[in-house]
């Protein structure tokens, strides 16, 4: 870092970034080649194939406090703890390009599981009442003509298995 004083201005560089800072009593003006090589900085920095752990941790908590609500809807805490700590290894390790497709492979992933969650919860309700149903009713009755039949019968209903499938749905 260098800085100069000449007729009531000081400027100042920063080597690699060549940013210069004028100032005049409280008045800044940040030159237009510091923003110019900042952004090439940034860009290079997130197209990195690996830009380190520190660029990574920026990186991953901006976009994970801008997320959080979201993240927070469709994951526990800890699911949340465990894909902030993998995205900052991904990032870190494979930059910003690794990145997006980890954040792509989780936007998709958590739309795809959202479809037809209904269906997919009665579905695990048939499924558990007939597996306790099977293992554990005592008692199974026809579905049909509630006449007590063999477990493991098609059709047939226990109260094991219909308290176990509305407890799961």
């Amino acid at each position: 870092m260098r800085s100069t004083f000449s007729g009531g201005f000081v400027q100042t560089r920063f080597h690699p970034l060549e940013m210069k800072i004028r100032s005049r009593g409280s008045k800044l003006a940040i030159n237009a080649s510091f923003v110019e090589t900042a952004s090439q900085t940034a860009s290079d920095l997130i197209l990195s194939s690996s830009p380190g752990v520190v660029p990574a941790l920026c990186v991953n908590s901006s976009v994970f406090l801008l997320g959080l609500p979201v993240l927070l809807g469709g994951l526990t805490p800890a699911g949340v703890a465990h894909s902030w700590f993998l995205g900052t290894m991904v990032f870190g390790a494979f930059g910003g390009r690794g990145y997006l497709l980890v954040c792509i492979y989780f936007i998709l992933g958590s739309a795809v599981t959202k479809l037809k969650l209904k269906q997919k919860q009665a579905e695990l309700s048939d499924t558990v009442s007939s597996e306790v149903g099977k293992a554990y009713g005592k008692t199974t009755y026809l579905s049909t003509t509630f006449k007590t039949v063999p477990r493991g019968t098609e059709g047939a209903v226990s109260l094991e298995g219909t308290v176990a499938g509305a407890g799961a749905a």
